[in-house]
């Protein structure tokens, strides 16, 4: 799923998704149910996840479908672990970060620096993400309102971790300069 949100962001796919074969939806490292004592994330390590979690439940390749931040992690599976992964459905996804990713990403920095992990940063996130047309619907409404619930349920220093993992991934953290 996208970044900071878990399982249940899947909650009225997965019911669809299930029809075809087994659906699991993951909390990743870090969110949700899942657990996690470091603050360090990688969008590899989160694809080394997803590959245990195959292999764990005695399959041998599965069909991943990815969200954003689910997305990347999806794609970087596929990269590390091609054995692993029957098909792939990548939904707003990204495998390198553009100009304007980068500002989206370092201006959600900047929230949370200044003003903590609160409603501007959610405001901003669904601005970002869910579109004018679609905020001012009912359905949209409670999107917005499920984001801002999601966004509260981070730690700061957690969703900043996460997106240094999102900015290391696009290879935009110091000392990344000129890797592929």
């Amino acid at each position: 799923a996208g970044l900071g949100h878990g399982a249940a962001y899947f909650e009225k796919t997965l019911p669809v998704l299930g029809t075809t074969g087994r659906a699991v939806a993951i909390d990743t490292r870090g969110v949700g149910r899942s657990t996690s004592k470091r603050e360090e994330f990688s969008v590899e390590g989160w694809a080394q996840d997803v590959a245990d979690l195959i292999e764990r439940l005695g399959a041998k390749r599965a069909h991943l479908v990815g969200s954003s931040l689910g997305a990347c992690i999806a794609l970087q599976a596929v990269a590390d672990y091609p054995d692993r992964v029957a098909s792939l459905v990548v939904v707003a996804g990204f495998s390198e970060l553009d100009r304007s990713l980068e500002l989206n990403f370092r201006l959600r920095i900047g929230i949370i620096e200044k003003l903590g992990r609160g409603d501007a940063l959610a405001a901003h996130i669904a601005m970002w993400t869910l579109g004018r047309d679609f905020i001012n619907t009912p359905d949209g409404a409670a999107a917005v309102e499920r984001l801002f619930a999601s966004v509260r349920r981070n730690s700061p220093e957690r969703y900043l971790a996460f997106i240094h993992a999102i900015l290391a991934f696009g290879r935009l953290e110091p000392g990344q300069e000129g890797e592929p």
